[in-house]
């Protein structure tokens, strides 16, 4: 019964039934599946893209990530030049959640890079990540892992 209705509930948030028990931190929602994507150019490394939903009236801020696939999680602003192909980690305050907006963390903006990644990682496989936020709220999570 409950596989049934954590199935049922991954269908309404858009969210694996892996991830769907692991899909709200007080006012933010996961929404979408998280990936790991696996980069082919730097060995050891990986970024971490989903989208997060906040339904509060008030910003949220993203101050930390981990997963324990990787001895480090950064998170890393906006790409300041696509040319030097550079990016910065995130401010001191984290990166903001808009109230009642909507943060993509992906590829040319603001990800989760996690570096020191375990090369036993397989396109397919499922990896635990924990997000937390500046109000002490922690969203645990299973990101599926692809190929860049």
């Amino acid at each position: 019964m409950r596989v049934a209705l954590l199935s049922l509930l991954a269908l309404l948030l858009g969210v694996s039934p892996a991830a769907a028990h692991h899909a709200v931190a007080h006012d933010i929602l996961l929404t979408g599946a998280p990936r790991i994507m696996l980069s082919a150019s730097t060995p050891g490394t990986a970024e971490v893209h989903l989208a997060l939903r906040n339904r509060s009236r008030h910003e949220h801020a993203l101050i930390a990530a981990e997963s324990p696939v990787a001895e480090d999680a950064r998170l890393v602003g906006e790409t300041p030049s696509v040319a030097s192909g550079s990016t910065r980690p995130a401010g001191p305050d984290g990166i903001p959640v808009p109230a009642r907006g909507t943060l993509h963390l992906g590829p040319g903006g603001p990800h989760i890079l996690l570096t020191g990644v375990s090369s036993a990682l397989r396109p397919g496989e499922l990896v635990a990540v924990t997000l937390r936020f500046q109000d002490q709220s922690v969203l645990k999570l299973t990101a599926e892992v692809r190929e860049n």
